[in-house]
């Protein structure tokens, strides 16, 4: 699943982190971003299938690892948050209330439901071409009838800003906020469960938490990469958990402190990690076997 948070006043970089150490990621390739400025935010799903989304509801995909770019048939308005399902299957959002949803691997894009939330899409999930949510940093709605119906949630008291959510059915997922809280519902946000991150709290003390993405895989195993920005510069760290969010070991992974990331994607596979620079290049990991 994949999740982009942009924020105009600080820098943001994101790194991806899995369960154990940072040594369980390798580079597999670096190289530009298909459309220069004007990619938003790049996810690699596999070695083969790529997607970049971008300003004016550009979108490209690739499906032999980057080697060539072909351009998305679509019309909409910037795309701003982009989860590649499948290598066939991927949803976009972003401006005008616009949800997109390919079924060809990126070459063709069809127009959902607005899904109209008063503010630009930052998040979206889904597990299949039917069951997903979208959002934004302060509202989330849900759909399981592939975008023709949304429902907003009713959502607690948030500690800070919804800075990423990942779901397990249409009606059961979780939601970190910048105040470093997990929340969870499992009744499609009827009720929410709250519990603040104590680990992520606690590394975040003195710095900013600009973002963090994660995934959850089932009801107990989850992984969360969190980017913090001090004095120091800024500190990638990730998470693991094994009991539903209780309690997580924390690692760190090893990226300059000078470079600049602004985006992130985290394959919902949990395999891939790619990375968008300022600088509009992009690095992609993957995990050792």
């Amino acid at each position: 699943m994949k999740k982009f948070i942009l924020f105009a006043s600080v820098i943001s970089v994101f790194v991806l982190a899995g369960c154990g150490s940072g040594d369980e990621w390798s580079v597999m390739k670096q190289l530009p971003t298909p459309d220069g400025a004007a990619s938003f935010f790049v996810g690699f799903y596999d070695d083969e299938c790529a997607i970049s989304v971008g300003e004016h509801g550009l979108i490209s995909a690739s499906s032999d690892g980057g080697s060539t770019w072909i351009k998305g048939e679509n019309s909409s308005l910037c795309r701003f948050c982009l989860d590649i399902v499948d290598p066939q299957i991927a949803w976009c959002g972003g401006n005008g209330n616009h949800v997109r949803i390919t079924r060809d691997g990126g070459k063709t894009w069809q127009a959902v439901t607005d899904c109209k939330l008063g503010l630009v899409h930052r998040s979206i999930d889904f597990i299949d071409d039917m069951n997903g949510w979208v959002g934004n940093e302060f509202y989330i709605a849900s759909t399981n009838d592939g975008g023709n119906t949304w429902k907003e949630m009713k959502l607690p008291k948030l500690n800070g800003k919804i800075l990423s959510f990942s779901i397990l059915s249409s009606a059961e997922g979780y939601v970190v906020t910048k105040g470093g809280d997990l929340i969870y519902t499992n009744d499609g946000g009827n009720t929410w469960t709250v519990q603040p991150i104590a680990e992520l709290v606690s590394a975040s003390d003195g710095g900013d938490l600009i973002t963090c993405d994660f995934n959850f895989y089932d009801k107990n195993r989850g992984e969360l990469v969190a980017s913090i920005v001090n004095e120091g510069g800024t500190d990638i760290l990730f998470f693991s958990t094994e009991d539903g969010g209780a309690t997580w070991n924390q690692t760190a992974i090893d990226y300059p402190k000078t470079e600049v990331a602004s985006e992130a994607y985290f394959s919902s596979n949990g395999k891939y990690i790619t990375l968008t620079s300022i600088k509009k290049d992009m690095t992609v990991y993957k995990r050792k076997e």
